[in-house]
């Protein structure tokens, strides 16, 4: 477990940012919305390459903004 130091950064209101610092809690930030949990992200993450998660989170971005 690491010091909260190492994962956030200060903002100038004073709140707390979280600095990714792994590829997985980099792509869990940004599909934890849609409801995706970390086992599922991790078994991905393990079955896939990172160029393959990208492209497959890329596509459903785009998909999302088509649909509207």
């Amino acid at each position: 477990n690491q010091p909260s130091w190492l994962t956030e950064n200060r903002t100038v209101d004073g709140e707390a940012e979280v600095v990714p610092q792994t590829f997985f809690e980099e792509m869990f930030l940004k599909v934890e919305k849609w409801g995706v949990s970390r086992e599922v992200l991790t078994l991905l993450i393990d079955t896939q390459t990172e160029e393959a998660v990208l492209q497959g989170y890329d596509y459903t971005v785009l998909r999302k903004v088509w649909a509207g």
